[in-house]
């Protein structure tokens, strides 16, 4: 029984190319490329049967599928990260917003009645006030 082979031959340009010869002597595959010379064409056609060796068939829509699921995974992983990182943020904020408030509070005590609608105003507006006379 006859085998499949590949077959190194001079076109009618005068440039070599390969070609794979199924086992009925059709021609199943090309390299699709010109070489300048036999030995280029033959060193093209050994490294496909070296590299044919492979019994890995690769499904092309699968493929395409599983990057897109990937893509997609990859997406949904930063976009759960920011969130995170903005609770995170928002957390922090609330606790100095407390702190801020109880600050807030410890100064107004320490004014004098009369002072402290005008610190309450300033404060409320998140300007520093650095010295208060007390009357």
């Amino acid at each position: 029984m006859a085998k499949t082979k590949f077959e190194v031959y001079k076109d009618k340009a005068g440039t070599y190319r390969w070609r794979l010869l199924a086992q009925n002597g059709e021609a199943v595959a090309n390299g699709g490329e010109a070489y300048a010379s036999k030995n280029g064409a033959s060193n093209a056609a050994k490294k496909l049967k070296d590299w044919s060796k492979t019994k890995d068939i690769v499904d092309v829509e699968k493929e395409k599928a599983q990057t897109v699921k990937d893509k997609a995974k990859a997406i949904k992983d930063k976009l759960t990260a920011k969130l995170k990182k903005e609770k995170d943020l928002t957390k922090n904020k609330k606790t100095k917003s407390k702190k801020v408030e109880k600050v807030k509070e410890k100064i107004l005590k320490k004014t004098s009645k009369k002072a402290k609608s005008k610190k309450q105003k300033l404060l409320d507006n998140d300007i520093e006030i650095h010295i208060v006379k007390k009357e």
